[in-house]
């Protein structure tokens, strides 16, 4: 039976992209509590004009993560206490990975900020990506190219199970 759910927004500012460059690694460590990721967002912040080219990005399963730079999951409830029981990072060394969920195709030029037509960054998962303790998920640049800067908004429920 599930107890309590609170839910969590974690963002990582765009940075410059790369091949291979894992843009946000998050990995549930907790025994008794899960983490249900239900909105991921690819943010471009190339404001200005670049030499865009075609990115793929891959979404992948994890088991473990090493070295990046650690981000803090906010709380989207003023009165949730600060996410715990989980390794969340930027730009990790490496990580454990396992099956490749989704590959999403985009490019990295500047974003159109005055098209009344944008509808910015959309939610790539079809589905919730439930993670147990030692499960998480990265956020992989694949392509080769050092072209513009992009950024992760990942929004996910922390449950105590």
């Amino acid at each position: 039976m599930e107890k309590r759910k609170n839910v969590y927004m974690a963002y990582v500012t765009p940075v410059a992209t790369a091949q291979n460059k894992y843009l946000l690694a998050l990995l549930n460590t907790e025994v008794g509590q899960k983490i249900k990721i239900f909105d991921l967002r690819i943010i471009n912040g190339a404001l200005s004009a670049v030499t865009g080219v075609g990115v793929e990005i891959d979404i992948i399963k994890i088991t473990a993560i090493v070295g990046g730079t650690d981000v803090t999951p906010t709380p989207c409830d003023g009165k949730d206490p600060a996410a715990s029981g989980l390794t969340c990072v930027h730009t990790a060394t490496s990580v454990t990975a396992g099956a490749t969920l989704l590959s999403v195709f985009t490019n990295n030029d500047e974003v159109a900020l005055t098209n009344p037509n944008s509808e910015g960054p959309k939610n790539l998962l079809p589905h919730p990506i439930v993670c147990y303790d030692d499960q998480g998920i990265a956020v992989k640049h694949i392509t080769n190219s050092t072209a513009g800067s992009l950024g992760v908004l990942c929004l996910f429920e922390r449950i105590l199970i």
